[in-house]
């Protein structure tokens, strides 16, 4: 008996998004990460967004030894326009994000896409993911929760609980909706989310996926205020589009109910930075210096 999957006949199963702006530091461990999983159906779109280090040359020498990668090039336009382009020149039937910084375990896209196969509902699955420093040493793990009803009430309070670079999708679903809109550039994945969740289901694996990367490159005070505003923008479309008004986004916040009208207050600093990942991240990187790593787990763990 054929499956789904042996009927797309020429077509890779998966396609793997990576933009990259002067990653040239990481990039050879994230590529060949990808390059070293047990699954090989998949295309490896990789967009360079105007680097000025060697990210290109990087990647221009892994197209030349593997046909599955794919390297676009041009100038700088952004994360949210890089990855609707992306999108555009995909062929699988599933699309998984991937960051130049960080490390993709060996069976993060054979789980993850025999769980879309074993489960046609879900529209998007993330995983578990270890925390590493800017010298790979592990911090700390995090499991985010697993059930559509516990993700979808951590979204609509702001919390992004799939994990962008763990996240897998099915294509069709993100192209029906639009794909990344860019309305919400510091919380495209939260906003994607947030739409991917009213038109089915939402999923995290167990399983750690990924090694996710925390520098201090990858934060900044200005940015974060920045990106807790558009969480909020895009948690109140959300609202808007499931009719959650009143006393039920006080519920959705996790707020007691009450009889009072909204206090526009108590959602203004929702996802203290988009999620518990900014949480660590915030901790670690206090006053521009890393903490020491026994303190980091202890606090990650407590979260």
């Amino acid at each position: 008996m054929k499956t789904e999957f042996q009927l797309r006949e020429g077509l890779p199963l998966v396609s793997v998004l990576m933009p990259i702006f002067n990653g040239g530091k990481y990039l050879r461990e994230a590529v060949e990460g990808i390059l070293d999983q047990t699954f090989t159906d998949f295309e490896f779109l990789v967009l360079d967004d105007g680097s000025t280090d060697d990210s290109l040359a990087l990647l221009r020498q892994y197209a030349a030894r593997d046909s599955r990668v794919r390297v676009i090039t041009r100038e700088n336009r952004g994360l949210t326009f890089s990855l609707n382009e992306l999108l555009s020149y995909a062929r699988g039937e599933f699309v998984a994000r991937m960051d130049a910084d960080d490390v993709v375990l060996p069976e993060r896209f054979a789980r993850q896409a025999a769980f879309l196969g074993e489960h046609p509902g879900v529209v998007c699955v993330g995983g578990a993911y270890q925390m590493i420093d800017s010298a790979d040493r592990f911090l700390t793990t995090l499991t985010p929760p697993q059930t559509d009803a516990e993700i979808q009430y951590l979204h609509l309070s702001g919390h992004t609980a799939i994990n962008h670079p763990t996240a897998m999708m099915r294509l069709a679903a993100v192209n029906r909706l639009g794909g990344y809109d860019s309305e919400y550039d510091l919380v495209e994945d939260l906003d994607l989310w947030l739409r991917l969740g009213e038109v089915g289901k939402l999923a995290n694996l167990a399983d750690v996926l990924l090694k996710y990367r925390l520098h201090d490159k990858s934060i900044s005070e200005k940015a974060g205020q920045k990106q807790r505003e558009a969480a909020r923008r895009a948690c109140e479309s959300a609202w808007r589009r499931r009719h959650i008004t009143g006393h039920l986004v006080l519920m959705a916040l996790g707020v007691p109910v009450q009889t009072e009208p909204l206090n526009m207050h108590l959602y203004s600093n929702m996802a203290g930075g988009h999620g518990i990942v900014a949480s660590v991240r915030q901790q670690f990187f206090m006053d521009g210096k890393q903490l020491d790593r026994n303190h980091f787990q202890r606090m990650a763990g407590s979260c």
